[in-house]
């Protein structure tokens, strides 16, 4: 088999792993669903406290991204996605074996390590494994792919989840746990593109040869000249400054757009889990019942991203216009509605079919968001475009959740 062939062998098999692999990344999808229960009836925190440590998550993770991106720049993308994963299995073991806020907060600590070194290199592995085999333009299919699978995977484990929970709390962590581990045991089915780029792998058997002769021929002149040509050559694939690229006048249009967008969609996500946690306690609904409305609301974003793009092929920047007067409307119904009668079961549905269309349109927006990069940064400057762009989707995510909190804080954690 020549380098050419093993090549385009494994970054085509490597496109086939990853959607499995990215659908089984976010490896706490598994205690999502019950987390809140989980801290308020086995930690003892309150409601607000619970709030404030997810502000403590993005806090964490949106001061890490520029310096995860600095600290990895040379580190292979799957080198560091594996890294992660031992992120991850602090989180877990901390929440288990934890027993003070101190010890929540450092598992908070732990987890926005994880998604801040995933979510800044994780992208570049499928960007690189399309790109060596000339199939740049199936990035939204594919990745598209790999997060329908995580929907529907965490739609039945939602269900499931609740019921492990009420026969064992602690279980439905170690299940996660373990999830860790064999998708990181997974990961060695993926080879790193890195591997595999011109520069690193002779991908003409005779060129090493041809290399040697026409090194022996040139003057040293020419041989000057020619590391000089190398050199230039190495200061143009060098990213641009963070700032210059943040300046950009399309991405920074993105950059403020997302910070709004993902500020409001905080507040909505809290609010909407602290009020199933409120009917819980108040025995209004099961917890079962918890478990049946997240597992709604994955189906709805997975069969939205299966089509997301047919509807953003058609629509094209005009989606973003329709996906905000969607979202708008469903954050106003939900505002209202939990003002109103916060503890009637009509109250809930209207805010459940609210939410599963706020839900069915967030994901669609950030494929779009990602392929809008893609298309207007050049490959250069990916990995720092995703860490300023993580930075600040963090950063609006930590600040409404300490304003969410506050406001929970000074309202006795209820909603009446």
């Amino acid at each position: 088999m020549t380098n050419e062939e093993r090549r385009d062998f494994y970054m085509n098999r490597n496109i086939k792993v990853l959607p499995l692999y990215y659908a089984f990344t976010w490896h706490i999808m598994f205690v999502i669903t019950i987390s809140t229960l989980f801290y308020t009836n086995q930690k003892g925190l309150s409601l607000s406290e619970i709030i404030t440590l997810d502000s403590y998550l993005m806090l964490f993770a949106a001061i890490m991204c520029i310096p995860i991106s600095n600290m990895f720049e040379k580190v292979h993308a799957l080198t560091c996605s594996r890294i992660a994963n031992l992120g991850f299995m602090a989180f877990l073991l901390t929440c288990i074996f934890g027993n003070s806020y101190a010890w929540f907060v450092l598992a908070q600590f732990f987890l926005a390590f994880a998604y801040a070194t995933q979510m800044v290199k994780n992208n570049t592995i499928l960007l690189d494994s399309l790109r060596l085999v000339s199939r740049d333009k199936d990035y939204q299919r594919v990745y598209g792919g790999g997060v329908s699978m995580y929907y529907i995977a965490e739609a039945i484990g939602s269900i499931v989840i609740t019921y492990i929970y009420s026969w064992q709390p602690y279980l439905a962590y170690y299940i996660s746990l373990g999830v860790v581990v064999l998708i990181t045991l997974y990961s060695f089915l993926i080879k790193d593109p890195q591997k595999f780029e011109p520069s690193n792998v002779n991908l003409d058997p005779t060129a090493k040869e041809s290399e040697n002769l026409l090194t022996q021929e040139n003057t040293g002149k020419n041989v000057k000249e020619n590391k000089k040509q190398k050199a230039k050559k190495r200061t143009g694939q060098r990213p641009d400054s963070y700032l210059k690229i943040l300046l950009t006048p399309m991405f920074l249009t993105m950059i403020i757009y997302l910070f709004f967008f993902r500020g409001v969609v905080a507040i909505d996500a809290s609010a909407f889990k602290t009020y199933l946690n409120i009917l819980t306690d108040e025995s209004v609904i099961p917890v079962v019942v918890i478990g049946y409305l997240f597992a709604g609301v994955r189906l709805c974003t997975f069969v939205s991203t299966k089509y997301q793009f047919k509807f953003n092929l058609k629509f094209g920047v005009r989606s973003l216009i329709l996906f905000n007067i969607l979202l708008i409307l469903s954050f106003v119904v939900n505002g209202v509605a939990y003002m109103i009668a916060p503890t009637s079961i009509v109250t809930l549905v209207i805010i459940s079919i609210s939410t599963f269309v706020q839900c069915s349109l967030r994901m669609p927006n950030q494929i779009f968001c990602n392929n809008y990069m893609q298309v207007c940064l050049k490959r250069k400057n990916l990995e720092r475009a995703y860490a300023i762009r993580t930075t600040v989707e963090f950063l609006s995510y930590s600040v409404m959740s300490a304003v969410f909190a506050g406001l929970l804080e000074v309202t006795g954690n209820d909603y009446g």
